[in-house]
């Protein structure tokens, strides 16, 4: 792409931090990882949470692997990791809400429901798994190969409901995981769960990431998480399928209640190649099509070496062949944040424009026509402030005509892009570059 050009109008566009959220999610083991031991610290916290905040992110949504052995123990409040209580206190100091992700519908081999059950069909402990026999020598295995537990049993409900109430008290929210076999009990389990959560501290959000398949309004009507994440949006936008992305948007962010979808996308990190320009493209739909924006760890980041989501502060001391590190001294790394055509650079300026404009940043969507079928077109509308935005999703130069009639293309504010591709006065059409983004404020 060439140049960006940002045009910023100050009066009446200022929105604070606090309403344009935008997440971090650190799905990284060793995110803050500063001894290669492959576990956060204190130092690695520090040496990154100006980083974050450099970049624009308001929040930060602690993976799992930050509760050590969460899904492996009894856990209590005593039994937090050694410097996971610091991070949150240096993080929120900085001004960043934190997050903590929980999976509370299955557990490890080592968990002592499974070890003390396998075998012993007589263990207290058998209602709390789901064996597919009745010697307790099958335990019926989620998607990612875990223990699935019994959600409709009233101790494990009870147990998390205690755990979890301890664990909320210096975090701003939590998310619960979900898998296939608990989607179902909404009534049982996740609402009493959440209920109990409110009632233990009133301020807290409660998100949930709904299983694999389940779609979006099955989450919103069953369960009353305050936030809900969009998976079946997030594999629209990395498909590519503009008319599974529009009719998602349209159904999720037009839906009564008050539940706020989570754009996140999970770009798979391991047999795919991705353009730069292609993860623009992404990026630009995940934070300015509407919901509340989530990027993962390393999704800022382009190189040679590196076309997945994987971030590390230093390289551990086992690598996975599923990830692909990026060592500190990376000098592809240092390049991009100089870099400002750069995707980390397009990032830092798709989250600008989220958090100063409410009309990126809170306002409603509506999907615009247009005659290509690979380019978005859609209006935010925050009263006072409207943007309108077009985003090329090909690799391919795409002619646009837009045939809807809701924006007046004659009154247009260019705020990101390229005055090289304007509309002509009186005119509807425009030609867009490969993976381009064009965003204007709509003045009239």
């Amino acid at each position: 792409m060439k140049k960006l050009l940002i045009v910023f109008a100050m009066l009446g566009c200022i929105a604070t931090a606090a309403a344009q959220e935008i997440i971090y999610e650190t799905n990284n083991p060793a995110f803050f990882d500063s001894n290669n031991d492959a576990m956060q610290d204190e130092e690695g916290i520090k040496q990154l949470i100006e980083y974050l905040y450099r970049l624009g992110f308001t929040s930060v949504m602690l993976g799992e692997n930050y509760l050590t052995g969460f899904t492996e123990t009894l856990y209590d409040k005593d039994k937090l990791p050694e410097g996971y209580t610091s991070l949150i206190t240096t993080l929120k100091k900085r001004g960043f809400k934190v997050y903590q992700a929980v999976n509370i519908s299955a557990i490890s081999d080592n968990h002592p429901w499974h070890t003390e059950s396998l075998g012993k069909p007589a263990s207290a402990y058998t209602r709390y798994i789901m064996y597919a026999d009745k010697q307790n020598k099958q335990p019926v295995r989620t998607a990612g190969g875990m223990i699935a537990l019994n959600v409709k049993e009233p101790a494990v409900k009870e147990y998390f409901i205690k755990v979890l109430g301890s664990l909320s008290a210096g975090l701003d929210g939590l998310r619960l995981q979900q898998q296939k076999h608990s989607v179902s009990y909404g009534k049982e389990f996740w609402n009493p769960v959440t209920e109990a959560l409110k009632k233990a501290n009133p301020e807290i959000q409660v998100f949930l990431m709904p299983a694999a398949g389940t779609s979006v309004h099955t989450s919103f009507n069953d369960v009353n998480a305050d936030k809900v994440y969009a998976g079946t949006l997030s594999k629209a936008i990395i498909q590519k399928d503009k008319k599974a992305i529009t009719a998602t948007a349209d159904s999720i962010f037009k839906s009564p209640g008050t539940t706020e979808p989570v754009v996140y996308l999970d770009i798979p990190a391991k047999g795919t190649s991705y353009k730069e320009g292609q993860l623009k493209a992404f990026a630009a739909v995940n934070i300015l099509l509407g919901g509340l924006p989530s990027v993962a760890s390393g999704q800022e980041y382009y190189g040679a070496e590196n076309r997945s989501n994987a971030f590390i502060w230093k390289e551990p001391l086992k690598r996975s062949d599923k990830e692909v590190w990026l060592k500190e001294n990376s000098t592809e790394w240092e390049q991009q944040q100089k870099n400002e055509l750069s995707l980390w650079s397009f990032y830092r300026e798709l989250i600008n424009l989220k958090r100063r404009y409410p009309s990126v940043g809170k306002g409603t969507y509506k999907y615009i026509d247009n005659s290509a079928p690979n380019v978005l077109t859609f209006v935010r509308d925050a009263g006072t402030d409207k943007a309108f935005v077009m985003i090329n999703l090909s690799g391919e130069q795409q002619e646009v005509t837009i045939t809807g009639n809701d924006v007046n293309l004659d009154f247009l504010l260019l705020t990101m892009g390229s005055a090289n591709y304007n509309f002509k006065k009186a005119g509807r059409t425009v030609v867009l570059p490969p993976y381009w983004v064009q965003v204007w404020r709509i003045m009239k």
